[in-house]
C-alpha cells in the first residue's frame, strides 16, 4: 500500500477520470486523499478516497453553476474563454494552488502525487517535494505527439 496524493479541479469533464482512477486505486488498497474543490467532497467519498479541500486556490463550493468561478461561457471569443481559464484557472491563482498542495503534502506525506494538467501551482508545488509525481492528463492531449492528430 502506498498514499496518493492527488490534485483536481471541479471543471466537468475532467472530474470523472481522475475520480475514477482515484476509486481503482483505493480498491487496490492503497490510501488515496483527494485535493479538491468543496462542490466534490461527496463524490470523492462515493470512490472511497479521503477528500481535503483547497484552502486559498479558487474552488466551486457547491454543484450550483453559479459557483463556476471560470465562467469561460461569459466570453465573446474562443481567445477570450482561452484567456479566462489562463487567468482564473492556470497562471493567475497558480501560487495559491501551490501553497495549497505544498500544506497537503507536508499533511498527509503522500508517497506519489498525480497532479491534474490545467493547476500548474500544483505541479510546482509536487515538483518542489521531492515526492515522484506524475501530471494527469483527462482529456485530450493538447501538445504535439507523433502519429496523433492536432488539438
Amino acid at each position: 500500500m502506498i498514499r496518493i496524493l492527488v490534485t483536481l479541479w471541479d471543471g466537468g469533464g475532467n472530474v470523472a477520470p481522475i475520480l475514477g482512477l482515484s476509486s481503482e486505486l483505493t480498491a487496490r488498497g492503497h490510501e488515496v486523499r483527494v485535493l479538491a474543490d468543496r462542490s466534490l467532497a461527496a463524490s470523492v467519498a462515493a470512490g472511497g478516497a479521503g477528500h481535503a479541500p483547497w484552502t486559498t486556490a479558487p474552488q466551486r463550493s457547491s454543484p450550483d453553476p453559479a459557483t463556476e468561478f471560470i465562467r469561460d461561457y461569459e466570453a465573446r471569443t474562443s481567445f477570450g474563454q482561452v484567456g479566462r481559464i489562463r487567468d482564473r484557472l492556470i497562471a493567475g491563482p497558480a501560487d495559491r494552488f501551490f501553497v495549497d498542495t505544498r500544506s497537503e503534502i507536508e499533511r498527509f506525506g503522500p508517497d506519489v502525487i498525480l497532479v491534474e494538467n490545467l493547476l500548474f501551482g500544483a505541479q510546482v508545488a509536487a515538483e518542489a517535494s521531492a515526492v515522484p509525481f506524475a501530471s494527469i492528463v483527462p482529456n485530450v492531449y493538447p501538445g504535439r505527439t507523433a502519429g496523433v492528430p492536432p488539438f
